[in-house]
């Protein structure tokens, strides 16, 4: 089984290292937040031999050069380890309480996806998000990046009463589930149903 060593940020705030066996980089970022840790950095053992074929898949790449200044840059697929990289420095920002605001970008050019659902589901899979906290990023930080936050973001006395009705659900936590349906039984703006 591959080793992982880690950082961490103990309960008083103190970095602690050490190493782990797991089955994947993500079991072992799991039981290093289980131990009771927030992880800054996990790696893999560079001696292990699941870690040296990872590294040789992960070195392909195509030179590029970045339009806005000009740099040359290597161009190529994101590995799964720079991917989960990036999620555990996330999961370190959200656990220390950095407000996260999430949005579609939607234009027609690069984006154009106003699926928010979609943003939400994505932010709950690769992000390691929790449903609350997805869709409190969605809503009242988006607002508050913003500068709304007095008017939008949450169902309050005195904001716009912009909101959805869903379908019934068990949960809100099954809301990144369904991201595929639509769960939308009425749309609400300025507090005046508008369509279902």
């Amino acid at each position: 089984m591959p080793i992982f060593a880690y950082e961490a940020i103990n309960a008083k705030g103190q970095k602690e290292t050490g190493e782990l066996e797991a089955a994947n980089r993500n079991q072992a970022i799991l039981d290093i937040r289980n131990a009771g840790l927030k992880p800054t950095k996990v790696t893999q053992r560079a001696d292990t031999a699941a870690a040296k074929q990872a590294a040789k898949a992960d070195s392909g790449g195509t030179p590029g050069t970045n339009t806005a200044t000009g740099a040359k840059r290597k161009r190529g697929r994101v590995s799964v380890q720079q991917v989960t990289d990036f999620t555990a420095q996330f999961a370190v920002l959200i656990d220390a309480g950095l407000p996260v605001a999430l949005a579609s970008d939607y234009n027609p050019g690069s984006a154009p996806s106003g699926n928010m659902p979609f943003v939400v589901a994505l932010a709950c899979i690769r992000m390691k998000m929790l449903p609350e906290e997805a869709i409190n990023a969605g809503t009242l930080n988006g607002a508050r990046a913003m500068e709304l936050e007095g008017e939008l973001g949450t169902i309050a006395v005195g904001k716009m009463a912009n909101l959805i009705i869903s379908k019934p659900i068990h949960s809100m936590a099954l809301i990144p589930y369904h991201f595929g349906s639509n769960l939308v039984e009425t749309v609400v703006i300025n507090g005046m149903p508008v369509g279902k």
